[in-house]
């Protein structure tokens, strides 16, 4: 039997193990044949391609009258654009689960104890656990791969992972170099550092297990079944060039003979005619890679591993793959094993010990009793038809409609006149014409494109509803102006069907992949971060927090805010953080924390004291004043009392006295009995011959 591995790739016998692949190969694909045409479809409509599917199906073709030469197609002035309606939800689609589900570049996933694990410093463990998985997602950016996913999910109805991927990791780093020779240990700590140390450049080489994307052009399944771990197995199918056929020869238990052998007698394919099922851009290759590699992972009749063993290799498997053929009740029975087949030849057989397959796959829309998603292009597939239509025929009729057509009768017209028609053409006409308009009249076209725009713009609504993406979910309005109510209920019923999409994603994609992370660092990792615990999946967690659980709290504080004795009861902080999170912002950066609260508290106190002491100053030198303005009223009162007594007594002028006094208080030298000076005034002294002020003489 001859096998088709795409483009000059064929294979015409093989081994009972490799034909037992290959024939699973060819089945697998007849079955996923009719979803091919969903697939080819949707990547046609993504780059706005005129593919079978989509071209425009001609009326009739012009020709000549008296032969059957073909005058021109009326393909040839007839519209053929293309509305990238398709293109513009697949986008907003996987840009939107995107962003929902990997906020922060990180897959949103938790670890906690298992309730049945009586370990104490399992909280720990698991803290540790789970740090040491965002490390090896971060360091094998497993960010891009989920981000491919979701894209396929949008555009071809399934995302493919294959986890845990060991990739090799190389970094460049450097390392101190010490420049001293030997022996002068003494002389270096007396130079400076930068004179007796350089830094060398080395590779830093690391194993860790990570996410790849793969496309669903180069996965075989079983499609009897749903589940991909519980058919009959998956093959994953990649093309390679000579080069890396021959570094697959480092790889541990890999058949090195088989390898050779290929190498020496296959030469670089050249393109063929019969492509089969590959993925649309390869197609397009000049030169094709010339190897074709299978990996299959699925049961295996013990049979053909006992049939290769002995008559392939002519020795045990474990001398050349490090495998042994487990026991089995009959040669009936099957094994879940790894076989990879590069053009017919069997490089590499192992047992898959776990018997779960590294594949998962994840619809974006599940359709009932079939193993296939369904996917955004495909509930747009008569949208964009009938949008492509209308599109063209509008632009058709503005062609006919605003340009001139004519219609006349050439034995009207003089001999020698042509067709020709540009501005301020003179038509000569027959002698026996008396109107012009006999000869020539122009055809009127009726413009129909009002209707056909508001054609369009019942198609582009009626387009949002069957994606379940209206357009403000994308950042964009309709041309229709909406009420508020009308846009709520439009963003409540995508919120529902987006979070449906992050369901799927949480169970077909997080906690599996997780999950498979998880065993291997069991296995081999942190001895600190081991036990018993179970993965969650938070993706639709983080998208209730972003979409549906913000307007909730919004309501709630609201509610909290307007009612006292409700305030007492609540805790502001985690509201305000909530809200923050659910718009896309770091409440530990916005928000202050107890040493900022603290200490603007203090500075607060500070400042409040200060003004304190200003206003108690204020206080204090007012009250001073008003002090000294009592006391040198009453001084004056006094005063002039003590010159009115001294006139009664002395039978002096007031005046006089008056002066006198003003003198003595100038000189501040007084005798016994003089009182004493008022604060901020010079010193009272009565003159000599005087009796001192209020005593009669």
């Amino acid at each position: 039997m001859a096998y088709n591995l795409g483009w000059d790739i064929k294979v015409t016998k093989g081994s009972g193990l490799a034909e037992f692949v290959l024939d699973h190969y060819v089945n697998f694909g007849k079955d996923r044949e009719p979803r091919e045409q969903f697939w080819r479809a949707a990547i046609d409509a993504y780059q706005g391609a005129n593919g079978d599917y989509w071209k425009r199906r001609d009326s009739e073709d012009i020709r000549k009258k008296d032969d059957n030469d073909l005058l021109f197609k009326s393909s040839n002035w007839r519209s053929n654009v293309f509305v990238m309606l398709i293109k513009a939800k697949v986008m907003a689609g996987s840009c939107i689960l995107t962003d929902t589900v990997m906020q922060g570049g990180k897959v949103p996933f938790s670890i906690t104890v298992d309730k049945d694990s009586p370990e104490e410093y399992a909280a720990k463990a698991a803290e540790k656990q789970q740090q040491q998985i965002y490390d090896q997602l971060n360091y094998g950016r497993a960010d891009r791969g989920f981000m491919k996913a979701f894209f396929s999910m949008g555009l071809y109805g399934d995302g493919i992972l294959n986890s845990p991927a060991m990739t090799k990791k190389r970094r460049m780093k450097y390392r101190q170099q010490n420049m001293m020779p030997p022996g002068m240990e003494q002389m270096m700590q007396m130079m400076p550092p930068e004179e007796t140390i350089r830094w060398e450049p080395y590779w830093d080489e690391i194993w860790i297990p990570g996410v790849e994307y793969r496309s669903v052009w180069d996965i075989f399944r079983d499609m009897t079944c749903e589940n991909v771990h519980e058919g009959q197995g998956v093959i994953d199918r990649e093309y390679l060039s000579a080069h890396k056929l021959r570094q697959m020869k480092e790889r541990e238990n890999i058949n090195i003979e088989a390898i050779d052998r290929l190498l020496s007698s296959n030469k670089d394919a050249i393109r063929s005619s019969d492509t089969g099922s590959q993925k649309p851009a390869l197609e397009k290759l000049a030169k094709q890679p010339p190897y074709c590699l299978l990996r299959y992972w699925g049961r295996v009749p013990k049979k053909y591993l006992t049939d290769f063993e002995q008559h392939e290799m002519g020795a045990p498997l474990d001398e050349t793959f490090g495998f042994n053929l487990p026991d089995a009740q009959n040669e009936d029975d099957e094994i879940e094993c790894l076989v990879e087949v590069v053009n017919g030849e069997i490089i590499y057989v192992d047992e898959n010990v776990n018997e779960r397959r590294p594949y998962d796959i994840c619809p974006w829309e599940m359709v009932l009793d079939d193993p296939s998603g369904r996917s955004i292009a495909d509930n747009l597939r008569d949208d964009q038809k009938m949008v492509n239509d209308c599109v063209r025929l509008l632009i058709d009729n503005m062609m006919l409609a605003s340009n001139v057509l004519l219609a006349g009768k050439s034995s009207y017209l003089a001999p020698g006149q042509t067709n020709n028609f540009y501005p301020g053409k003179f038509f000569e006409l027959s002698d026996n014409v008396e109107d012009a308009r006999a000869a020539i009249q122009q055809i009127i076209i009726a413009d129909c494109s009002q209707g056909l725009m508001s054609l369009q713009q019942m198609l582009t609504a009626q387009a949002d509803s069957d994606a379940n993406l209206p357009k403000i979910m994308d950042g964009t309005s309709g041309v229709r102006q909406q009420t508020a109510f009308e846009v709520d209920q439009l963003v409540q019923n995508a919120g529902k069907y987006i979070g449906q999409v992050i369901r799927n994603v949480d169970e077909y994609f997080i906690e599996p992949i997780i999950e498979k992370i998880y065993h291997y660092n069991m296995l081999d990792g942190k001895p600190d971060a081991k036990g018993d615990f179970v993965i969650n999946g938070n993706g639709f967690s983080s998208f209730q927090s972003r979409v549906l659980r913000t307007q909730s709290i919004k309501e709630v504080l609201q509610m909290v805010m307007s009612n006292p004795e409700l305030f007492k009861e609540v805790k502001l902080r985690p509201h305000i953080e909530e809200i923050y999170k659910g718009m896309d912002l770091d409440p530990v950066m916005l928000l202050k924390s107890d040493e900022e609260k603290q200490q603007e508290e203090q500075q607060s106190i500070e400042a409040m004291q200060q003004q304190m002491m200003q206003e108690m100053q204020g206080q204090m030198q007012q009250q001073a004043e008003q002090l000294k303005q009592t006391i040198e009223k009453d001084y004056d009162g006094k005063i002039s009392k003590m010159v009115r007594a001294i006139a009664l007594a002395t039978n002096i002028p007031e005046k006089e006295i008056g002066r006198i006094t003003d003198l003595v208080l100038l000189t501040g030298e007084g005798g016994n009995g003089a009182e004493q000076p008022m604060p901020g005034q010079l010193p009272v002294q009565v003159p000599a011959g005087m009796p001192p002020p209020g005593i009669p003489q």
